[in-house]
């Protein structure tokens, strides 16, 4: 989730929707928790989600998230 914030934020996009099979990752995030949490990479999201542009989290189901899964894992060379 980090990386692809940082590659839309490159690329200059003003609005972006993540998509996550996490619903607790997902809570945390919109719902601020993630300044106590003690993950610095939650907090590096919720620092990217923060900046000057329009992030919406959403949550699917973990079988709706196998395709991308699948592409993830070819890309980096595990099939």
């Amino acid at each position: 989730m980090l990386e692809g914030l940082k590659l839309a934020w490159a690329q200059g996009f003003c609005q972006v929707e993540l998509e996550s099979d996490n619903a607790w990752l997902i809570d945390v995030i919109q719902n601020g928790l993630a300044a106590g949490n003690n993950c610095s990479e939650i907090r590096l999201i919720l620092d990217w989600c923060s900046k000057d542009w329009d992030v919406k989290l959403r949550h699917i189901l973990r079988d709706s998230n196998k395709v991308v899964d699948r592409i993830a894992k070819e890309a980096r060379g595990g099939m």
